[in-house]
């Protein structure tokens, strides 16, 4: 059995597995676009609320390719689908406003180029090949947060425009996803139970390359938005910064230096995106430099920098 057969026969036979509640719903298979262009392929059961979870099956399908059972598969993605419509928030219609909602957005960074077509529906603002596009971060359990996607059409209902969402945005950053900065050394440390100072190099009086993300070490690039936080990184450094994008989470920082090798870096970059970054978490291949003075963020390109964008226009 293929893909598509698997598919099929699951939206055939799911609601044999499901309780009875979920008996007048219709199921529906979707594709489902995900960051930097990767395509899914979901389940969903649509009743009166019209309110549901995609279930992505190919991680079911391997598994059937694995030696699971179409019956054990068919218990498994209900399992997974009744819990997941448990962790569901309600946002009753009515209370869905921008006064509601705005001390919960946030922002996030992703490639450009690589979600051109995600971007056609997303409210989002340019910054050199990246984009940030803003999400509403909801509690679905005591324990456990998740987040809605602010589209287009969210915009035009709460009738504001990009720039009011975008300042919102950023301000209430630091707040709900305080920002992160550690020397590698640290990071080291906590992985491996040691002390920073163990894993300094000898001779060194700093550590030459740090981590910026938040506190949740997840989509915390969108840090490299924040020019105050670039400020406050340039006043303990010292001087102007070279930023490596390692992941849609997190940021390498480096204290710029005439001596350094920036195609090397940033072929580097590119490397480790294609061999060690799961592909929906790249997010650019390009190296970038903030200006301290100027305050602007810039694409390093042939070793040389682009204009950039001014912070605040």
């Amino acid at each position: 059995m293929n893909f598509k057969e698997y598919a099929e026969s699951v939206r055939e036979n799911i609601l044999d597995y499901l309780p009875q509640e979920y008996q007048d719903t219709e199921v529906h298979i979707n594709k489902v676009n995900k960051n930097n262009g990767l395509e899914l392929t979901a389940i969903s059961l649509r009743g009166k609320e019209n309110i549901s979870p995609n279930i992505y099956l190919e991680p079911f399908f391997q598994k059937y390719q694995d030696g699971m059972t179409l019956e054990e598969s068919l218990k498994s993605i209900s399992g997974v689908y009744q819990r997941e419509m448990n962790r569901i928030p309600v946002f009753p219609i009515e209370e869905f406003t921008y006064d509601n909602i705005k001390d919960k957005l946030y922002v996030t960074l992703v490639n450009a180029e690589k979600n051109e077509k995600m971007l056609e529906d997303l409210p989002h603002k340019n910054y050199e090949d990246l984009a940030s596009v803003y999400r509403i971060q909801v509690m679905v359990s005591p324990d456990n947060r998740g987040s809605i996607a602010i589209h287009n059409s969210h915009l035009k209902m709460f009738g504001v425009d990009i720039d009011t969402l975008h300042e919102q945005a950023m301000a209430n950053m630091k707040q709900m996803l305080p920002y992160s900065f550690q020397s590698m050394n640290e990071i080291l440390a906590e992985m491996m139970g040691g002390l920073p100072e163990e894993f300094m190099v000898q001779g060194a009086e700093i550590s030459p390359m740090w981590v910026l993300s938040n506190s949740e070490k997840m989509q915390g690039a969108s840090y490299m938005l924040d020019d105050t936080v670039l400020q406050d990184i340039s006043d303990r450094i010292g001087g102007n910064l070279i930023i490596l994008p390692s992941s849609v989470h997190e940021c390498i920082i480096l204290r710029e230096d005439e001596n350094m090798n920036l195609e090397y870096i940033k072929d580097m970059v590119a490397d480790i995106n294609a061999t060690q970054v799961e592909p929906e978490e790249v997010l650019s291949d390009s190296i970038y430099r903030y200006d301290v003075k100027e305050q602007t963020l810039s694409r390093v390109e042939d070793a040389g920098q682009t204009q950039g964008m001014k912070f605040g226009m």
